[in-house]
């Protein structure tokens, strides 16, 4: 669950969404932002059981992997993290054997979208789906930024018929004390997505498998 001080958001249930027309979008559940480096929060692996419970239910998934050059621009802003071929860059352990199976994004910056693997072929990722259920981290930073560009291209030309839902139980950002609150960065986040017009819930609750 995202780290919230109230979680006000609504739960809804998978029974609603066509699995066949839904695609999970797991945004940077790598080791170097959960388990080693310089940006990574343990806290933020507490969220990846919820992200598997959905995958169980949902048969198609999508993977955006951090994966940076030495000398990425992004490091300006950052600390380096996610060093391409290292430990960091890689899923956690529990996404692995699916992702073999999916699709997997490679990302050097914090939006998803404007990776080549993606952008280039953005309608053969975006039209097969009615249904976006996006999950990861961080909340206000690669979670927020593919979800408010997806969108965007989504008004761009008009796809009405297509929704991007974001579970406050699949999203989590990482804790710097004096740096960067995770209770006030979710909170602002998922209320900027909200009205933004994302639809943010508290939770898919799942129908027995």
């Amino acid at each position: 669950m995202a780290r919230l001080k109230v979680d006000g958001y609504q739960t809804i249930s998978a029974g609603i969404l066509d699995p066949n027309q839904t695609i999970v979008v797991v945004v940077d559940m790598v080791k170097g932002f959960v388990s080693e480096g310089a940006m990574a929060d343990p806290e933020i692996a507490r969220i990846a059981p919820e992200i598997c419970q959905l995958e169980t239910y949902f048969a198609h998934h999508l993977y955006f992997q951090d994966w940076h050059e030495a000398d990425c621009m992004e490091f300006a802003s950052f600390p380096p993290h996610c060093l391409a071929h290292t430990t960091e860059s890689e899923l956690l352990d529990c996404f692995k054997e699916d992702a073999r199976h999916q699709t997997i994004i490679r990302k050097n910056s914090t939006n998803g979208l404007l990776a080549p693997a993606f952008l280039d072929r953005i309608d053969a990722h975006v039209l097969p789906w009615k249904y976006f259920v996006i999950t990861g981290c961080c909340t206000d930073i690669c979670v927020m930024q593919f979800a408010l560009s997806l969108l965007a291209y989504l008004r761009q030309h008009d796809l009405n018929d297509k929704h991007i839902l974001v579970p406050a139980n699949c999203v989590d950002t990482y804790h710097q004390p004096d740096l960067h609150d995770a209770y006030a960065s979710n909170e602002w986040a998922l209320r900027f997505m909200q009205q933004a017009g994302i639809q943010v819930v508290s939770k898919i609750e799942l129908k027995e498998i």
